[in-house]
């Protein structure tokens, strides 16, 4: 509910709304659609993954020079990535017709969606991040990841594995989702007891029309 007493739906008008281009990044590569925003950030995610699979996987295969390129390209992309998500986070919130604080009450299924993504994109950052530089032991990698354990064994990933933060990272952003969802799924159910439709504003009566009797 908006504080003007108009009632939205989950998904709010954002798929309507004109592309008013990115919030803070410069665009220099002139997108002017939605689509064209979305496929950017498709790019830098097959992008940053493809150069992290090298940086890692290819480490014996190919020469210095060339993992430490691939390294190179990895934490360019990622930031960029993490750029770009917060970017769609700030661009989803300014085009939909929600507007005010961050808050649970305040939120359209869009912008919980960016916001859920800005934590996943930084678990892969910190995940690849680690790879790359701070690998686990050969004899640790597959163990278990213990969220609510601070300790760190051969068969157990803690605190100084990247996968433990990055696992932490995905667990808020799938918090926040089934939050936000859960929420909603209350107010459906009491809208199905209520009777009031959510996904329509309130009409004012016709001009000049009495109380009904």
């Amino acid at each position: 509910v908006s504080s003007g007493g108009n009632v939205y739906s989950a998904s709010g008008a954002f798929s309507d709304s004109p592309f008013l281009g990115p919030a803070f990044t410069p665009n220099v590569l002139n997108v002017r659609s939605r689509a064209e925003y979305e496929s950017l950030s498709h790019f830098l995610w097959i992008a940053k993954d493809l150069s992290w699979w090298v940086a890692v996987e290819m480490e014996d295969r190919l020469p210095v020079f060339l993992i430490a390129c691939a390294k190179a390209v990895t934490v360019l992309v990622a930031f960029l990535l993490l750029a770009h998500t917060a970017d769609a986070l700030l661009v989803a919130r300014r085009d939909t017709e929600k507007k005010g604080s961050f808050s649970l009450t305040n939120l359209d299924g869009e912008t919980v969606t960016k916001l859920g993504l800005v934590f996943w994109v930084l678990a892969m950052t910190v995940w690849s991040f680690g790879d790359m530089f701070y690998p686990d032991p050969e004899a640790r990698i597959g163990a278990e990841v213990h969220l609510f354990s601070l300790d760190s064994s051969a068969g157990v990933e803690g605190p100084d594995s990247s996968r433990w933060w990055a696992a932490w990272c995905m667990a808020v952003g799938v918090f926040v989702l089934a939050a936000f969802w859960g929420s909603e799924a209350v107010a459906i159910c009491r809208q199905g007891v209520s009777g009031v439709d959510r996904t329509e504003e309130p009409r004012d009566p016709p001009t000049g029309a009495g109380p009904p009797t």
